[in-house]
């Protein structure tokens, strides 16, 4: 074993190791990232719950794991557990409070699994960095704001305590619908351990993709389209997210009829920066009560990023 290095030596070796392709590779900590890195690589794609990095490994160099989330420990990428006190759980032998056994676990993360890929499978997104949006990363800073957000925790209990559940979300582009209605999700989906899938579409990409899906060239489109229509019969909880937003076509209506009908009594979050009377001329009464149906307590309009519960009379005044 070589000698260990005094500080100056560790810290250019330290510079190499960020470097990993100069000339510097010459101390033996470096050439063992190097190696190491060999065996590593980061995938095109990212985590679809949480939008940081995948990573894949190897042993031989042929075969390559599926994709490993740098984000331990976030909703969707449970690599590590944690304790009911918050700390992170290694094993599962050190469940704090119950017993667990590694049949449970490994039934856990299998569930994880399944809804990290569903998700990916059936998630269109405007952006990339909406991913990353979550109730814990839902600025809070006025009352407005934090009703919103106990609105939000809300409805996770009550689709989690199996109550068919619609939330509504109203407000102009940027208010911060999108956010709440991912976070919403994604919390669903951590509370319920995975055992209740979820998606998010955009409304405007999904009808342009399923458009472009009919020619011959986009048919991977058309078939993420197809599993999406499909899912909306499943009892994973959709958002459905820019309603309105897309071209007004009678194709576009027709599949706004579709998607109304299909998840009537289903949960799902709609979200939309249009007038509702706007969206009852374009689609007709009928679709847009199909929306409402089981709304509850549950119709919120953030302006300016303030959420506010909307009573009766402003649903009235509303066209809703």
């Amino acid at each position: 074993m070589q000698p260990r290095p005094n500080r100056p030596e560790a810290k250019r070796m330290a510079n190499g190791m960020e470097r990993l392709t100069g000339d510097e590779s010459g101390s033996w900590m470096t050439a063992e990232v190097q190696r190491a890195m060999k065996h590593v690589r980061r995938m095109d794609d990212t985590c679809p719950l949480c939008g940081h990095p995948l990573y894949q490994v190897t042993t031989d160099g042929d075969t390559w794991s599926p994709g490993i989330c740098t984000n331990v420990g976030v909703f969707g990428c449970p690599g590590s557990y944690r304790n009911d006190d918050g700390s992170v759980l290694q094993t599962y032998m050190q469940k704090t409070g119950r017993h667990s056994t590694a049949t449970e676990d490994m039934a856990k993360r299998a569930r994880w699994s399944d809804a990290t890929n569903f998700m990916r499978g059936h998630s269109i997104y405007a952006t990339s960095s909406m991913r990353d949006n979550d109730l814990n990363n839902w600025k809070a800073e006025t009352p407005e704001q934090g009703n919103a957000l106990r609105l939000a925790q809300s409805f996770v209990a009550d689709v989690i305590a199996g109550k068919i559940t619609h939330m509504i979300l109203l407000g102009h582009t940027g208010a911060g619908k999108s956010h709440i209605a991912n976070g919403t999700i994604k919390a669903i989906a951590k509370k319920s351990e995975f055992r209740r899938k979820v998606y998010f579409v955009s409304w405007p990409d999904f009808c342009a993709a399923t458009k472009q899906g009919i020619n011959k060239d986009a048919q991977d489109l058309r078939k993420k389209a197809d599993r999406i229509r499909k899912a909306w019969h499943s009892n994973a909880v959709v958002v459905i997210d820019d309603l309105g937003a897309e071209d007004s076509t009678p194709f576009t209506r027709n599949l706004a009829t579709e998607m109304a009908y299909a998840l009537g009594d289903r949960d799902c979050i709609i979200t939309t920066n249009q007038p509702w009377p706007k969206l009852i001329e374009r689609y007709g009464e009928r679709v847009t009560r199909r929306l409402l149906d089981h709304r509850d307590k549950y119709v919120i309009r953030l302006t300016e990023q303030y959420g506010q519960p909307i009573d009766a009379e402003q649903m009235r005044l509303l066209g809703m």
